[in-house]
């Protein structure tokens, strides 16, 4: 019997239809399609969905494609630095099997946004080595990344007050998608509490320090308090430079992430996007 679709919203297993409303004299009537591949990318990467359709005989679905249906398997190219259009296509959809290239970081990443995936990396250093590769994994099927718990490690990220504008939508991006455990003093510390105890406490619990260097944090005296009291507490650090100025003289011997030079590699990256990415290779790396 092919899988049908539940038109009335009331099913457990949507979208497909479960006959739950039965007893209400009417059932779903329409079969959904089932195909045998479906591939999902964000739109950075849908030349190379359509490529990888055409050559498996597949079908590449157009990011935020309004669709519901199922697969017997589903190939997802996952971009962390652009997600929302791709979950809301991936949710309607139900797979046999999903297979999810996680496209320039750890897969482990991603798993619990995909969580039934077996994860695997793409190297995004050219569109031809990324098709290559995914045709490679697919049709040796090595085997697939390990499925080790993994979690946000808590971090820190001091930055000065005149930057917040910069950072804020991308903080809020990987809190969406990634349960992301960032402390950001302009959202994370409660209207009327101790703020300078409320940041001690913070830089004692957190698992690593992020300092965003800028003229502006250059010039603070609360960034440089935060950042010496990490390096004395031992935390992990990591920098990064969101207008190409160089680090304080007690973090010169650290390598520092340049955003500037970011954009120059990616140029197809937004200013979000470019944060985004940065917060992750800092947070995981």
């Amino acid at each position: 019997m092919k899988p049908k679709l539940c038109v009335c919203g009331r099913s457990n297993k949507l979208p497909l239809c479960d006959n739950s409303h039965e007893s209400e004299g009417w059932s779903c009537s329409a079969p959904t399609e089932r195909t045998p591949l479906l591939i999902a990318a964000s739109s950075r990467y849908l030349n190379l969905a359509k490529k990888l359709a055409f050559h498996y005989g597949g079908r590449a679905l157009e990011p935020a494609e309004s669709t519901a249906g199922s697969a017997e398997r589903l190939l997802v190219l996952v971009d962390p630095t652009d997600l929302d259009e791709l979950r809301r296509t991936i949710e309607s959809l139900q797979a046999d099997e999903i297979v999810a290239f996680v496209v320039g970081f750890d897969p482990t990443l991603v798993q619990p946004l995909f969580p039934s995936a077996e994860l695997r990396f793409l190297d995004d250093s050219s569109p031809l080595a990324a098709f290559h590769s995914v045709r490679r994994q697919l049709e040796e099927r090595q085997a697939p990344n390990e499925r080790a718990d993994w979690r946000w490690p808590s971090t820190f990220v001091s930055h000065a007050v005149a930057d917040e504008g910069r950072l804020l939508g991308a903080v809020e991006y990987l809190r969406q998608h990634f349960c992301a455990s960032l402390f950001v003093c302009s959202d994370s510390i409660a209207p009327g509490s101790a703020w300078q105890d409320e940041i001690v406490g913070a830089l004692r619990a957190a698992e690593r320090f992020v300092a965003v260097v800028s003229e502006a944090s250059l010039r603070s005296h609360f960034c440089s308090f935060e950042g010496g009291m990490a390096q004395a507490l031992e935390k992990p650090l990591r920098l990064l430079s969101l207008d190409g100025s160089r680090p304080p003289l007690f973090f010169a011997q650290l390598q520092c992430i340049d955003l500037r030079a970011i954009q120059q590699r990616r140029p197809w990256l937004s200013d979000d996007d470019v944060v985004v990415d940065a917060l992750i290779r800092c947070c995981i790396e």
